[in-house]
C-alpha cells in the first residue's frame, strides 16, 4: 500500500489513545483545522488496532470511513481509495456496508473508472432496504452523476429525477436541491436551456425560502449558466454578484472561483474583453484552491495546460552544427 505508506511519513507523533471512537473523532477535528501530521497520526493508530469487542470494531470501521469521506472531500483520492480497501477487505459492520460501497463508486470515478463506480452502485443499491429512501436517493444522485459524465443523459435524467423523489420522501430537502443541479446539467448538456433556467430559478426561490443561502448560491450558477447560455448574459451578472456574496461570506473558495469562471463567460459573451480577462485572471488564482472535481476547475486547467503547450520555450535552443 505505497500510498497509505507515502502519507505515514508525513504523520506526527502517535497518539497514546487507543479507544477508537476518541481516535477517529479527534483524528477528524485535527484534519478539519488543517494539522495534517497529528490527523495522519490518528488515522495509523486507527488503522493498527485490532479491538476484540464488537462496539470497538465498529466505531474503528466508522472512524476509517469517516477519514476516508475527508480525504476524498480535500482531493486526497488515493488515500481515501486505500482505506475503502481496507474496509471492504473485511467482515463490514451491516449499517455501513452502504456507505462504504457509495464510497468506494466515488473514488473509482474520480480516478476515472466509471464502469467499477456503477458496478459499486449497483451492488449498494441491491442490498439497500426498501424503506431507506435516503440512501436510495443518495445512490441515483451519484448515478446520475456518472452518467452524464459518461453523456447519457436520457437514463441520468430518469435516475436524478428518482433521486429528489426520494430525498423529498425522506425529507432531505437540502439534498433534493442539490440534486437539482444535476438536472440542470443534464438540461444543459440536452440542449434545453430555456428548462434549465426555469428548473434553477425555482430551486434557487425554494433554497432562499427554506433559508439555505449556500444552496440557492448554487443553483444561482446554474440559473447564470443557462442565461449565457441562452445568450442573456446581461441577467447573468446581478444573479453571479449575489452569488459571490454568499461564497465570500460562508469562506467557500470552489463557489466564489465558479462564480469568477462564469463572470469571465458572462462578460466574453457580452464583448467586454477587459473585465472578461479580469474575471479569468481571477479564476485562474482561485482554481489553485479548488479540490472539487467540479467542471469549470478541469476546463480552466485544460485551458492553461493548452497556452503552455502551445506557448514558444523562453529557454533558446542551441543550433545544431
Amino acid at each position: 500500500m505505497p500510498d497509505l505508506l507515502e502519507h505515514e511519513q508525513l504523520a506526527g507523533e502517535a497518539p497514546r489513545e487507543t479507544d477508537p471512537e476518541l481516535l477517529h473523532q479527534r483524528g477528524l477535528e485535527h484534519w478539519k483545522r488543517g494539522e495534517l501530521g497529528p490527523a495522519l497520526a490518528h488515522l495509523f493508530a486507527l488503522c493498527q488496532l485490532n479491538p476484540s469487542r464488537p462496539s470497538d470494531k465498529l466505531h474503528r470501521q466508522k472512524g476509517l470511513l469517516g477519514f476516508a469521506i475527508a480525504a476524498s472531500a480535500l482531493g486526497r483520492i488515493r488515500l481515501s481509495h486505500r482505506l475503502i480497501e481496507l474496509l471492504l477487505a473485511e467482515p463490514l459492520h451491516e449499517s455501513l456496508r452502504v456507505n462504504v460501497l457509495c464510497q468506494a463508486a466515488l473514488n473509482w470515478a474520480d480516478i476515472g473508472s466509471n464502469d467499477l463506480a456503477m458496478g459499486c452502485l449497483d451492488r449498494a443499491e441491491a442490498i439497500t432496504k426498501r424503506s431507506d429512501h435516503r440512501s436510495k436517493a443518495f445512490i441515483r444522485h451519484n448515478r446520475a452523476m456518472f452518467l452524464l459524465a459518461a453523456r447519457q443523459l436520457a437514463v441520468a435524467m430518469n435516475q436524478v429525477n428518482r433521486a429528489i423523489r426520494a430525498y423529498r420522501k425522506a425529507g432531505d430537502l437540502l439534498n433534493a436541491l442539490l440534486a437539482h443541479g444535476i438536472k440542470a446539467r443534464i438540461l444543459l448538456a440536452s440542449g434545453e436551456p430555456a428548462a434549465a433556467l426555469k428548473l434553477a430559478r425555482r430551486a434557487r426561490r425554494e433554497a432562499e425560502e427554506e433559508g439555505l443561502s449556500h444552496v440557492a448560491a448554487r443553483r444561482a450558477l446554474d440559473e447564470a449558466h443557462a442565461l449565457v447560455a441562452l445568450e442573456r448574459a446581461d441577467a447573468a451578472l446581478p444573479v453571479l454578484n449575489v452569488a459571490l456574496a454568499t461564497a465570500v461570506e460562508v469562506s467557500d473558495r470552489t463557489l466564489e472561483f465558479q462564480v469568477h469562471f462564469w463572470l469571465w463567460k458572462a462578460y466574453t459573451s457580452l464583448g467586454d474583453a477587459t473585465r472578461a480577462d479580469l474575471q479569468r485572471e481571477t479564476a485562474e488564482h482561485l482554481v489553485r484552491f479548488v479540490q472539487d472535481p467540479v467542471d469549470e476547475a478541469k476546463e480552466l486547467r485544460a485551458l492553461g495546460q493548452k497556452r503552455k503547450d502551445v506557448s514558444p520555450s523562453r529557454r533558446p535552443r542551441s543550433r545544431r552544427r
